[in-house]
């Protein structure tokens, strides 16, 4: 009869429990837990060895779940990422898992294998997963172990300044904050979360009873992706830093969204109020066709929201195509300069406004103006010389004289360096 199983495992008597326990042997001599006492992380690392040892720790190995201050009489060993294309390197006093693999000298033996790690999520946080050991042997500056503080036994605060050196030998600058918040999991979501309150999540529409509930949900049906990239939390966030939020692109510092169909209530830096209506409308004062409010469209699109904005090339250009309108609006100026060429504005079908949407006024064209006017003034000088020779005239000789030099003065201006046309704008 065919077994699976325990059963199986049962099955085979004594010999195959004999089996099971020099497997675990052979496991406990291969796989351990270490805390972290030092990462390589540049070039001024006590541990840099080359470029190839970023990454490497060193780790005092765990004998007992309740380390104290026997760890120290431990030889420090070194190990590297096993994971070296993921740069998830911890933080001195985290904990990580140590597995034996094979050498750079001779991988096909078992002698003189290297040591290989993976982080462990001690305290489930993404922020911080440290479980410092006691930093003085003196009893009077450290009097209290994890062990007497588990059993009830009260903590008795150093009079000696004491710190914990999360960053390592090599420096640094991460500092274990307390307001630091995980966003919180929706059923089918990957999820990657830094330290400091950036996270990438791979998600979708997900509607939850749950207590905290996402913002992006609204008019889409489940299972439309949705991928959220996020960096910084809400200044206005609460201190508890175990509680977890979601992403809120109306106040985090920086956020990109790329939706299938959902509804973004993202609040317009340029968007006003509609008398008699409840919600906000930007973008209608400028083109015939406003596109659909931002609060309202729920297809395809992407959103980038931050304080500021940049797009830069080194050695192309930025091209912008729609298969509608472009609309481009601000509270304050807009600026188009080109540097060293041509700024051009086309409108092969249709009218150029400018001052207000489909403005009434025709812009003069200057050349052919210029022309007509031109001969329009040689004839009025040559009727005012004219008019300066007849004594019988009511009109002075000196009065036709001066309207002449002021026509020619106007002349001037057209035929000579040409002051009234402008060499910069160009109309058709």
């Amino acid at each position: 009869m065919y077994t699976s199983g325990i059963a199986r495992l049962l099955a085979g008597g004594v010999q195959s429990l004999s089996n099971i326990k020099n497997k675990e042997n052979q496991l406990e001599g291969n796989v351990s837990i270490g805390r972290v006492t030092d990462v390589c992380l540049n070039s001024n690392s006590e541990l840099f060895d080359g470029w190839n040892s970023i990454g490497l720790i060193t780790f005092q190995e765990l004998k007992s779940p309740t380390p104290t201050q026997e760890q120290n009489k431990i030889s420090i060993s070194t190990a590297l990422p096993l994971l070296p294309q993921i740069k998830d390197y911890p933080l001195v006093d985290e904990f990580v898992l140590l597995f034996r693999g094979p050498s750079t000298t001779n991988p096909q033996t078992s002698g003189g294998r290297t040591l290989f790690y993976l982080p462990i999520n001690l305290w489930n946080s993404q922020h911080y997963n440290g479980y410092p050991s006691p930093l003085e042997d003196d009893p009077e500056d450290q009097n209290t172990n994890y062990a007497d503080i588990l059993a009830g036994i009260p903590f008795i605060q150093s009079k000696k300044k004491q710190s914990v050196p999360l960053n390592g030998k090599s420096g640094g600058q991460f500092v274990e904050k307390g307001d630091v918040h995980p966003i919180i999991p929706f059923a089918g979501d990957n999820i990657v979360e830094g330290r400091n309150g950036n996270s990438i999540r791979l998600g979708s529409t997900a509607n939850t009873d749950g207590e905290i509930q996402n913002n992006w949900s609204e008019n889409s049906e489940e299972g439309d992706p949705i991928l959220i990239i996020r960096n910084g939390q809400p200044a206005s966030g609460s201190s508890e830093g175990f509680y977890p939020i979601t992403e809120d692109i109306n106040n985090d510092p920086s956020s990109a969204y790329f939706t299938s169909k959902q509804q973004i209530p993202i609040e317009v830096a340029t968007e006003k109020q509609i008398v008699g209506e409840g919600q906000t409308i930007p973008f209608t004062s400028i083109i015939d066709k406003a596109p659909t409010s931002p609060k309202s469209y729920n297809n395809s699109q992407i959103i980038l929201n931050s304080g500021r904005l940049l797009f830069n090339t080194l050695g192309d250009s930025i091209l912008m195509s729609s298969q509608k309108s472009t609309v481009i609006e601000a509270n304050e100026d807009i600026g188009i300069k080109s540097v060293f060429n041509n700024v051009n504005i086309l409108a092969p079908k249709g009218n150029i406004s400018m001052g207000q949407r489909n403005a009434k006024e025709s812009v003069i064209l200057g050349n052919a103006y210029m022309l007509e006017m031109k001969s329009l003034v040689k004839n009025l000088i040559n009727v005012f010389n004219s008019l300066s020779k007849e004594p019988n005239l009511s009109l002075t000789p000196g009065t036709a004289q001066m309207a002449k030099n002021s026509l020619q003065e106007f002349l001037n201006k057209m035929e000579g360096d040409n002051q009234l046309l402008s060499d910069k704008v160009k109309v058709s």
